[in-house]
């Protein structure tokens, strides 16, 4: 199919290349570009890579002939991006400075700029030439900042600022750039990414040590929403600092970001985040030793699993009640646990968990099998290992 396409166009070309000569030669101009482009396209599509880069430099040599500046940078840029697929990343870069020279030519900054950050992202991170390519960003922020352009000034601090943590590890520079770029996110009213970019302040003032800067950046952070009046955001902005804390170690820090989420998700009747966070708050107490109030938490869960009818939550609630009584030593109650979660488990056999429905089963048949042989009952010690057996097959 390509390779009809193919004549037709050339034959096209031709047909305007005649015209050239002739007194309609400016009003077909353009029509010999569009034909060439098609003919880079087509060779593209044949894998006749270095066809297709011929004839788009044929293209920019046409729209050098008549001084078309934006329409030469196009095809720079398209003759780059060939030579980008092909791993040629110096024509390609040779390509995109003359791109950028041909803007600076024609007065437009943006565009400019739009290419030094590409260029940048070369150095970056396919050639590893870090100093290189923050000179080129930093050069594409001041256009920025000169044009007024404040979404792409942002996007640009964001990049030096990932660049600065995550490859050089200079944590106090990522902080600084960061910082202004909170700033922007401010001023164009953009909650979501000012809270995004404080925790990424808030984590790296806690990697350098400084905890007490570190907790007041994440309660900045849970603060955006609720002066924004978003209840729902400001509770999932508490949840996600919790889990930053949890990933940083600090379970007793996230334990009181995860008790400020947890009444707005019921205040928002969310009950299964409620649900979720409670659990999360009860393994993080159990974790912490305190089983007491581990038991308490996994107690409020169950109850709003039984306000919302839902006997597979209740149950597997009351297995990892059980699990905390026997840590606790309370083997009674644990029993009673276990078998109070079957029960419910025997309620519920189409429900959509049946996988993890049957591995709770069988892990409560064996943990009561174990207790029943801890207390010294070999006869019902027996029975639940049977049970579990028979379950099994």
């Amino acid at each position: 199919m390509y390779s009809q396409e193919l004549i037709f166009a050339e034959k096209a070309s031709d047909f305007y290349t005649q015209l050239w000569d002739s007194e309609k030669a400016l009003d077909y101009r353009y029509s010999q570009a569009i034909i060439l482009a098609r003919l880079g396209i087509i060779q593209g599509q044949l894998d006749e890579t270095e066809k297709e880069l011929e004839y788009y430099q044929r293209v920019r040599e046409f729209y050098q002939t008549v001084d078309d500046l934006q329409g030469e940078a196009t095809f720079l840029i398209a003759i780059a991006e060939r030579y980008g697929y092909l791993e040629r990343q110096e024509e390609m870069l040779t390509f995109l400075d003359w791109a950028v020279q041909v803007y600076q030519e024609a007065g437009d900054r943006e565009g400019e700029a739009e290419i030094l950050s590409t260029i940048a992202l070369v150095h970056l991170y396919q050639f590893g030439d870090f100093d290189r390519g923050l000179n080129l960003l930093n050069q594409a922020l001041s256009i920025y900042r000169e044009v007024g352009n404040r979404t792409e000034e942002a996007r640009i601090l964001s990049r030096i600022a990932s660049v600065y943590e995550e490859k050089l590890g200079e944590r106090e520079k990522a902080i600084e750039f960061y910082r202004r770029r909170v700033l922007i996110d401010q001023e164009l009213e953009d909650s979501r990414r000012e809270v995004d970019h404080l925790r990424k302040m808030g984590r790296l003032y806690y990697e350098l040590g400084d905890r007490e800067t570190a907790l007041e950046i994440f309660n900045q952070a849970a603060g955006v929403y609720k002066k924004a009046g978003d209840l729902e955001k400001e509770a999932g902005s508490l949840s996600d600092i919790g889990q930053d804390y949890i990933k940083l170690g600090e379970p007793e820090i996230a334990l009181k970001f995860y008790e400020r989420a947890t009444p707005l998700y019921q205040q928002l009747g969310d009950r299964h985040k409620e649900t979720l966070y409670l659990i999360r708050m009860a393994e993080i107490y159990y974790e912490l030793d305190n089983v007491e109030q581990a038991i308490a938490l996994f107690a409020q869960v169950r109850q709003v699993y039984q306000n919302n009818n839902d006997p597979s939550g209740e149950a597997r609630t009351l297995y990892r009640t059980g699990m905390t009584y026997t840590t606790l030593g309370d083997l009674t109650k644990a029993l009673e646990s276990y078998e109070q979660a079957l029960e419910l488990y025997d309620r519920e056999p189409n429900e959509p968990f049946r996988e993890r429905r049957t591995l709770d089963i069988l892990d409560i048949f064996l943990r009561s099998s174990r207790i029943y042989a801890y207390s010294g009952e070999a006869e019902k010690a027996k029975e639940f290992c049977d049970r579990s057996v028979s379950f099994g097959q």
